[in-house]
């Protein structure tokens, strides 16, 4: 009678490790899922920053402006006022010469 119970109690033994074992095999992909979900995250904040930022001069560019005239500003033209300022740089032909005119907006 107690080898037979030794032997159940080995039995279970190696079925807890054998369980916990697949249990841990189950968990890592979920992990690799949510640390690649993470990445894929800051790499989409990375690429909306890139698409709407000058990279010459880190200000707002063209398809920003865009963005925010079709969502905020052409929505609300009921009676609401709005003012529109346009700079324009002297000389700023040199800097595009300089660094390409495909890097600045």
């Amino acid at each position: 009678m107690r080898a037979l119970k030794k032997d159940i109690l080995k039995h279970d033994e190696k079925a807890y490790i054998e369980i916990s074992k697949l249990n841990s095999e189950l968990l890592n992909p979920q992990r690799i899922i949510e640390k690649q979900n993470i990445e894929l995250k800051k790499f989409n904040q990375l690429l909306k920053k890139i698409s709407i930022e000058d990279s010459l001069t880190g200000s707002y560019n063209r398809r920003y402006f865009y963005n925010y005239m079709r969502e905020n500003v052409l929505p609300s033209q009921s009676d609401n006022s709005m003012g529109l300022v346009l700079i324009d740089f002297n000389h700023f032909k040199a800097i595009n010469d300089q660094f390409g005119h495909d890097t600045g907006d």
